[in-house]
């Protein structure tokens, strides 16, 4: 994969390398804490449809960069808050016969760091109905 400046494209078809299926781009980069880096990855299909999203907290772990939390979110998720003690993750939930373009809940999730795991940990999961126009 082509990087720099926080965006790059790769190809799905390993005879055509330049071809840009996918773009990836930094979303967000930034500390938390004095030892906690958030990072959200957007993936945009460029010949297809739809997307991901990935949000990983780095730390040190043992003298080592490690992931402290990481996740991946179908289109999209927004980043509500982030600090050394708690990430609250909002997305899209799909159900039932809802369209792929369109769920219709929203879900929160609130983790919280755990000294004992040295990780986060989801401590509370909920979905509300996503307001119609």
């Amino acid at each position: 994969m082509d990087f720099s400046h926080g965006t790059g494209c790769y190809s799905e078809d390993e005879d055509n390398p330049k071809q840009c299926d996918w773009k990836v781009a930094v979303d967000e980069d930034r500390n938390i804490s004095d030892d906690r880096r958030l990072i959200v990855v957007d993936s945009e299909h460029m010949i297809g449809t739809g997307g991901w999203m990935d949000v990983l907290v780095l730390g040190c772990r043992a003298g080592k960069v490690t992931a402290l939390f990481y996740d991946e979110f179908l289109y999209a998720v927004d980043v509500e808050e982030a600090s050394a003690d708690k990430l609250v993750l909002k997305f899209g939930k799909w159900v039932g016969s809802d369209p792929h373009c369109c769920p219709s809940m929203e879900e929160r999730q609130v983790y919280v760091w755990s000294k004992d795991a040295q990780k986060y940990v989801l401590e509370r999961d909920y979905s509300f109905p996503i307001a119609k126009p």
